[in-house]
């Protein structure tokens, strides 16, 4: 069992992309890599992409594991070295099948630190709207990839299972299990039984998952317009927020 180290800067930060990227670069030349992510938060791999989004995750990881606040959003800057690292550590996902649970509340979390952060005046309106923005952007390119039901990317919907950000990376050769215990940090272990449990455990629930690949464009189109929804509710409160106080 290994454990990821303490983040309390943007240096640890930089590590842990670091770290990460090792980890998992050589499921990328395993043709049968598969990656299981039980996402009770959007997967860190649809945040580092170097949108205005990427940055405000930055952003609030610091802000919530250093326990120090943090400059206003719009003073944040974000070191080279840790932008190489997370674009290395989003090359695995990328060159991986990938399997990921998600349900109506995957994307809850982000949209509560954009409202946290607008309302502590730490993050502008205009810039809460970016982020808004992005995060629509997210949720159209994750349909899009359903839609054309791409092999190497499959989402699942699954209304009962309480999810808890469980990632599994199984292959032939070797297999690694992340366990969270923060909110970046995680317990990882290669032990055959345990990945093999959970992989199994990962396909019951897939079972009793809707694939929204595999489903007709009516029920893909209700789970997204529901996220969508929950976005355009904040926006407008946002907004709503800002004239009030005018």
């Amino acid at each position: 069992m290994e454990k990821t180290a303490e983040i309390k800067n943007m240096a640890n930060l930089t590590d842990y992309f670091k770290d990460s990227a090792q980890k998992l670069e050589a499921y990328k030349n395993y043709p049968d890599s598969v990656m299981y992510y039980s996402a009770k938060d959007i997967p860190l791999f649809h945040t580092i992409s170097g949108t205005l989004l990427s940055k405000f995750k930055l952003y609030v990881w610091l802000d919530l594991l250093s326990g120090q606040q943090h400059e206003k959003f719009e003073n944040f800057t974000v070191s080279g070295s840790l932008l190489e690292h997370s674009q290395k550590l989003n090359n695995v996902y990328k060159n991986v099948e990938v399997k990921e649970i998600w349900n109506d509340t995957t994307i809850n979390s982000t949209i509560q630190q954009i409202y946290y952060f607008f309302q502590s005046g730490l993050l502008t309106l205009a810039n809460a709207m970016l982020i808004c923005n992005d995060l629509k952007a997210i949720l159209n390119e994750v349909e899009l990839k359903c839609s054309k039901n791409d092999s190497g990317y499959h989402l699942y919907y699954n209304e009962l299972l309480l999810l808890n950000n469980n990632v599994l990376l199984s292959s032939v050769k070797q297999k690694s299990l992340f366990i969270p215990y923060t909110m970046l940090g995680y317990f990882i272990t290669g032990d055959n039984d345990t990945c093999q449990s959970t992989e199994d455990y990962f396909n019951y629930q897939i079972k009793n998952s809707k694939s929204l690949n595999l489903s007709g464009t009516r029920d893909r189109k209700l789970f997204f317009n529901r996220m969508h929804q929950k976005i355009d509710f904040y926006i407008q409160r946002m907004n709503s927020e800002l004239d009030y106080n005018f």
